[in-house]
């Protein structure tokens, strides 16, 4: 039996490499190296605590990570409550960008068993314009998620319980 020849190969053993070839594409074993973009939510948590209980922020640019890294170079999280409330930072959760966090007092006057006015803002220092989300959690509330850009200031004002027991947070996200 003769044997068909191409370019000085024998054909037995030319199929045999192409069937396994086509196999591992598709199965999926061989990449072509060709980057693959996710966009999704890429977003970073502070937690503060006021007046002892945790206040879980979300910052998130809407972007897939490459963009985010490339064109967000930080965010500066404001946190204002008024002077006799204690805050103090609990952990900065910094995966995609710096985050500087600021706690502030207003002259706002608070008495204990009182809800306590918290206004939180968050700016970026960012090349793009990009959509993005401020969300907040304590004491299993969940917030009113304020959606913007990564071009203009992000704030919000909510009231928490005055006197906040601690616990864990739980971390919620808007859907978008």
């Amino acid at each position: 039996m003769r044997v068909p020849r191409i370019g000085g190969q024998c054909l037995a053993r030319l199929v045999p490499a192409a069937v396994a070839g086509v196999a591992l594409l598709s199965a999926g074993l061989v990449q072509s190296g060709a980057a693959e973009a996710s966009w999704g939510w890429c977003a970073d948590d502070p937690i503060v605590l006021v007046n002892g209980a945790p206040l879980q922020t979300t910052v998130g640019v809407y972007a897939d990570s490459t963009t985010v890294s490339r064109q967000v170079r930080g965010a500066t999280v404001t946190y204002t409550v008024p002077a006799s409330v204690s805050i103090s930072l609990k952990m900065a959760n910094n995966v995609y960008w710096p985050e500087n966090v600021v706690l502030a007092h207003s002259n706002a006057a608070w008495s204990p068993g009182q809800p306590v006015s918290v206004s939180v803002s968050v700016t970026f220092d960012s090349a793009a314009s990009l959509p993005a989300q401020l969300l907040n959690v304590s004491g299993g509330t969940v917030y009113p998620a304020v959606d913007g850009t990564t071009a203009a200031m992000i704030s919000t004002s909510f009231s928490v319980a005055g006197n906040m027991p601690t616990g864990a947070v739980s971390s919620a996200f808007a859907a978008r």
